[in-house]
């Protein structure tokens, strides 16, 4: 699936449906502004635009600060997180655990195989 196809995926419909789903099961659902948070930075206090950096984004699904490795989807999640509980006065909790991806590739025989090694030779 290229970028052009998942921008004509009707998202309001998938919003509503979401809400309906859990609001069924009792469950509320908030929406949070997502503005810079694959360009920061986990380490960075603050998710804002003068925190963004671009050129830590090196590949698709690979951000890289300090000479570690994360998993680009991954920071931005903690980041949309961090704008969550910064905005509802909660506290912010450590980096834990984002800068181990594993790399997979596909084999018809033995179908996934991960390796570390492999993800961390991509940031040289």
């Amino acid at each position: 699936v290229n970028n052009q196809k998942i921008h004509k995926w009707p998202f309001k419909r998938i919003e509503n449906l979401i809400t309906y789903k859990a609001e069924d099961k009792g469950i509320r659902v908030e929406k949070q502004e997502e503005s810079y948070t694959s360009q920061c930075s986990p380490y960075e206090e603050e998710v804002s635009e003068k925190t963004a950096k671009k050129t830590n984004r090196k590949q698709r699904g690979l951000y890289i600060i300090e000479n570690k490795l994360f998993n680009a989807d991954c920071v931005g999640a903690y980041n949309i997180m961090k704008k969550y509980l910064r905005r509802i006065g909660r506290p912010i909790t450590a980096v834990v655990g984002l800068d181990t991806p594993v790399a997979y590739r596909w084999n018809f025989y033995r179908g996934f195989i991960g390796s570390t090694k492999r993800a961390n030779s991509l940031a040289m």
